[in-house]
């Protein structure tokens, strides 16, 4: 445990603090919230769904990063812009890390994943 405090210390002042940001600055990953498509729980469970997706949205480097908990299959994508209308689809293979470059626009969006066994999750995201 000295090790690793000690380790720190030397750390942060040889490369010192990173400062904190706000989420409004451009260069921070925005997580991407992602929900059942129906929110229906099955009668008798009350465990919430379990969701196989996972991402964010890196504005620095344009580009949506997503994690696939589990293989999905060909999976349907569709972003859409609430402030300014704005429309993005695609397909990916749902497994692993998938990078999608994609530049996108300020604003509200939400992201609708359809997978290939027609399980439908809905994101949220705001740039």
């Amino acid at each position: 445990m000295h090790h690793f405090f000690l380790t720190l210390c030397l750390a942060t002042s040889l490369f010192g603090v990173a400062e904190a940001r706000t989420s409004s600055e451009k260069d921070e990953p925005n997580s991407i919230i992602i929900t059942p498509a129906s929110g229906d729980i099955i009668p008798g469970n009350r465990a919430p769904a379990v969701v196989p997706i996972n991402g964010y949205v890196d504005s620095l480097t344009d580009v949506v990063v997503l994690n696939f908990t589990q293989s999905c299959g060909v999976v349907q994508i569709s972003f859409n812009n609430l402030s300014d209308g704005s429309y993005y689809s695609t397909s990916i293979n749902g497994t692993g890390t998938v990078i999608i470059p994609i530049g996108l626009s300020s604003g509200s969006w939400t992201v609708t994943f359809t997978l290939s066994n027609g399980d439908v999750y809905i994101g949220i995201f705001t740039i």
